[in-house]
């Protein structure tokens, strides 16, 4: 196959497999939600009240009642209560701490989550990275072990989920002059999407 037919074929695959793979996500996700709850419904419910996609919709509709409960002060603390004796649960609680920080970042307010963008100087490296001023200290941490003057910077890793978080001096860091949200989309796609790039150059065209 020659070169310039080879491209648009790439084109369309960059198309189409993250689209099949979202379409794909969300099928097993709510099929396998109902398929799960079917026969818990069917043994729970009347004879012939049970409706295909039923279970889907109980499950959007409790997620939606729980979010409601956080508003009212009383709910909101007895969930928190409950929430506390989950982080404080061995091996269990450090997963559940870890979910739950970031399904937080869905929810609203990822500039204030998140921390804001700034350039990480790594000069043994002889290099800069990207990254997210999360704390301007270190209280918790051993002070004779990070050293005075020391920040908490999250370093997110390119086209998948997780990242670290360093311990560096003060002086090492710069503000960048982007959004949290323009700054995150630069990390995960490791520049790719970065509005106007430009892109190479056909080969042909050369």
């Amino acid at each position: 196959m020659s070169q310039p037919l080879f491209r648009p074929f790439l084109k369309g695959l960059g198309v189409l497999v993250p689209a099949f793979f979202v379409i794909y996500v969300l099928y097993w996700s709510f099929f396998g939600m109902e398929r799960a709850l079917k026969e818990v419904l069917i043994r729970i419910l009347p004879n012939g009240w049970y409706l295909p996609g039923l279970g889907i919709a109980m499950v959007v509709v409790t997620v939606f009642l729980v979010g409601l409960l956080m508003y009212p002060w009383i709910t909101r603390k007895f969930i928190q209560s409950i929430e506390t004796v989950f982080r404080k649960l061995p091996v269990v609680g450090a997963l559940y701490s870890s979910i739950h920080d970031v399904m937080g970042l869905f929810e609203g307010g990822i500039k204030e989550k998140l921390g804001r963008p700034v350039l990480l100087d790594i000069p043994q490296a002889d290099m800069k990275t990207l990254g997210f001023l999360m704390r301007e200290d270190t209280v918790g941490l051993p002070q004779h072990a990070v050293g005075d003057g020391s920040v908490v910077v999250y370093l997110q890793m390119s086209y998948q989920l997780g990242g670290y978080a360093v311990i560096v001096p003060r002086d090492r860091v710069r503000p960048v002059d982007l959004s949290v949200e323009k700054a995150l989309q630069w990390v995960l796609t490791a520049g790719v999407s970065a509005s106007g790039s430009a892109e190479p150059p056909d080969e042909g065209s050369r």
